[in-house]
């Protein structure tokens, strides 16, 4: 289970929500096209002149960059007007203002938390990087609010993160739930149960069985049920659980590890069956 808030996914697209005061920006834009109209009107000028023998070449060049400085500035002085305003991306609502009008803002100041309209919601929630690795987009998912104890919301992986988080070091998941007619709100906190499509065999032994490890190799005494001696035997650790270790790899053709008197042991040993 992994625990997280949810996030609504609900104007009209387009609705203008915000803007700065455009005196100055578009002051700028007016000045900006007026001194790239003069630019422009001194090249040909100048290549008029040039061709007559009349300006030098480095008149030309000259008036060239000054064409290329003035349009550049334009495009500066455009995309400051383009982006002096907000507006709804699509269909939603507001959730929450963090600016009043006429307030002073600086740049990158978060100004409206906004919720698309949409008939989806979104989990987020944070895995392991080895949980990460099971996991692919369209594995299905089971999700519950402490809101509705006995309702179980479906879901499916809708997105998953490329790199870690720097705070927590997990990795976001994103859970898109199936339409629902239960009211639910953005800031939720949920449940979800996980069904990874990409599974992996793997064989469970005692804990006890684990005589020497070193990061995810192991070392146990096993016995294939037919020769007569114990061998020692590396063993590839996919998980350890609070009982038991997960085996991914090693134990092919293997019949029985030992659990207890390990310390008594020695690879090669020799055993007896008693019937």
């Amino acid at each position: 289970m992994a625990t997280t808030r949810l996030q609504e996914r609900m104007g009209q697209k387009g609705v203008l929500l915000a803007s700065l005061d455009l005196s100055e920006i578009a002051a700028q834009v007016t000045q900006a096209q007026s001194a790239y109209q003069k630019s422009l009107r001194d090249l040909n000028r100048v290549e008029k002149l040039f061709a007559d023998s009349v300006a030098t070449l480095e008149q030309k060049q000259n008036a060239l960059t000054a064409l290329n400085v003035a349009e550049a500035q334009l495009e500066i002085a455009q995309y400051n007007q383009k982006h002096a305003q907000i507006f709804a991306p699509s269909d939603g609502v507001i959730l929450k203002r963090f600016v009043e009008k006429n307030e002073l803002v600086a740049a990158g100041t978060p100004i409206f938390y906004f919720a698309p309209k949409s008939q989806n919601w979104l989990l987020r929630i944070g895995v392991s990087d080895r949980e990460l690795l099971q996991l692919q987009i369209g594995d299905t998912a089971e999700v519950y609010f402490d809101s509705y104890p006995d309702i179980i919301f479906p879901a499916v992986i809708s997105e998953l993160a490329r790199g870690a988080d720097t705070m927590t070091g997990t990795f976001e998941v994103e859970l898109t739930l199936g339409k629902t007619s239960f009211h639910l709100l953005s800031g939720f906190v949920g449940r979800a149960r996980i069904f990874p499509s990409r599974l992996h065999k793997v064989s469970l032994i005692p804990i006890e069985s684990l005589i020497e490890a070193d990061g995810n190799v192991g070392y146990v005494f096993g016995w294939d049920g037919k020769s007569q001696n114990i061998n020692k035997i590396p063993v590839k650790i996919y998980a350890i659980l609070d009982e038991f270790i997960a085996v991914s790899h090693g134990l092919e053709g293997i019949e029985h590890v030992i659990s207890k008197g390990s310390s008594y042991i020695t690879d090669r040993s020799a055993i007896t069956v008693i019937n």
